[in-house]
């Protein structure tokens, strides 16, 4: 069996989905038993957070790596350099704008009239573009560092 990676170690990591699905349907029961009100939109926040940031950091990687030259390396190598990568501050920061704009998102779906919120949460149009814009941005930060520390890997000494 040569799958490329140690037995020991998982490919694929599956707490997010679980995290999040669990919280979604801890939330779709509570509106269903009568616990708290809200729209359905509201209940469906923690999915829409998950599927947007998941295909939005997919999306960043593959237009990083089709754009910039980086360099093929072993599997072990890469393993090696990028150990780091999911630590990386960017990567937060763009999971925290992608929850911002869902938000944001949501509460544009739920109310026809002007929100009288805190204007972070309060859906409006600019606020929604501030942080779409940043989440791309932080993202194509975090696919950066990694393009340049496979790319320029040689020149560090680990």
């Amino acid at each position: 069996m040569s799958s490329g990676t140690p037995p020991d170690e998982k490919p694929i990591t599956t707490m997010g989905i679980w995290l999040f699905g669990g919280l979604s349907v801890l939330l779709v029961l509570g509106k269903v038993l009568g616990l708290w009100s809200g729209s359905w939109w509201r209940m469906a926040v923690p999915g829409l957070i998950f599927v947007l940031f998941n295909a939005l950091y997919i999306a960043m990687g593959f237009l990083y790596l089709t754009v910039s030259p980086v360099r093929e390396r072993p599997e072990e190598e890469e393993r090696a350099l990028l150990g780091w990568s999911s630590d990386s501050a960017f990567y937060g920061a763009a999971f925290l704008f992608v929850t911002g704009f869902v938000i944001n998102v949501v509460s544009r779906l739920e109310s026809a009239t002007a929100s009288t919120r805190w204007w972070v949460l309060s859906g409006r149009a600019e606020v929604l573009m501030m942080f779409g814009v940043f989440a791309v941005v932080s993202l194509w930060l975090y696919w950066s560092q990694i393009g340049r520390l496979l790319g320029h890997a040689d020149d560090y000494d680990r």
